[in-house]
């Protein structure tokens, strides 16, 4: 079986998806499949992925209904490594060794492994202050994730193959959040705080600022009250959330 899936759902911007398949590419000590799943209405995704010329590149449109949530799913489907990673077009491995250390962690039983994320803003790196005994618990206590997202994106987490849930597509703000909670509820992470993700943000076309965070927080933070699961911790989470980016906003608006 091969070792790792790496889910790249994408939508135009064949600059960004080179440097994020590159780095899958140059991983050492593991085996992987690469799944593109493209929401693009032209053909330059398709057009990069040809001039890789590689077997284990796996290039799929997908119709665009809705959200981008729904490519996500669409390329989830296609996985067939033990264990899996979605990874956006605007992110990449730091280091060529990052699948062979999750794997590591995998074999040694785990059944969540979590990295660290590097944040590049126009080019330049922007910390994510996250101290490890904090992050650590709040891995452990997953409905903290509702008040602060202290794992950053999807490519940031890695799975069993078997153990994946799909995305909530009815979600845009919280959906990243809502899926961890899912996925950590009933699985024992590992978290590695020197192996890192590096996430590319303000470039034209990034999904989060195209955004009405507000609308959208309280859009999702309905949907998820109405949820099966949801308790009084995860409630408390999100008017904590809601009350932060209020402030955000506040702040932003009267500088």
């Amino acid at each position: 079986m091969i070792d790792f899936s790496v889910v790249i759902p994408t939508y135009k911007h064949p600059e960004l998806a080179r440097k994020a398949i590159a780095s899958v590419l140059k991983q050492q000590g593991v085996t992987v499949q690469i799944i593109i799943s493209d929401d693009s209405d032209n053909d330059g995704i398709a057009s990069l992925c040809s001039s890789f010329s590689r077997t284990n590149l796996l290039y799929r449109h997908h119709e665009k209904r809705g959200n981008a949530v729904g490519n996500w799913n669409y390329g989830l489907g296609f996985a067939e490594g033990k264990y899996i990673i979605l990874m956006h077009h605007d992110e990449y491995f730091e280091s060529n060794n990052h699948l062979e250390r999750l794997k590591k962690e995998f074999d040694a039983g785990a059944d969540v492994v979590i990295s660290n994320v590097k944040v590049r803003l126009n080019g330049k790196e922007k910390r994510r202050f996250f101290p490890e005994i904090v992050k650590s618990f709040m891995l452990r206590c997953p409905s903290t994730l509702f008040a602060f997202n202290a794992i950053g994106p999807c490519a940031c987490v890695a799975f069993a193959r078997g153990a994946v849930p799909r995305f909530n597509e009815r979600l845009s703000w919280l959906v990243d959040v809502e899926w961890y909670f899912r996925c950590l509820s009933h699985q024992e992470p590992a978290y590695l705080n020197d192996l890192y993700i590096v996430s590319q943000h303000g470039h034209q076309g990034q999904i989060t600022q195209e955004i009405n965070i507000l609308q959208a927080l309280k859009e999702d933070k309905k949907t998820v009250c109405e949820l099966s699961y949801c308790t009084a911790a995860i409630k408390a989470a999100l008017f904590l959330n809601q009350t932060i980016q209020s402030l955000k906003c506040f702040r932003y608006e009267n500088r």
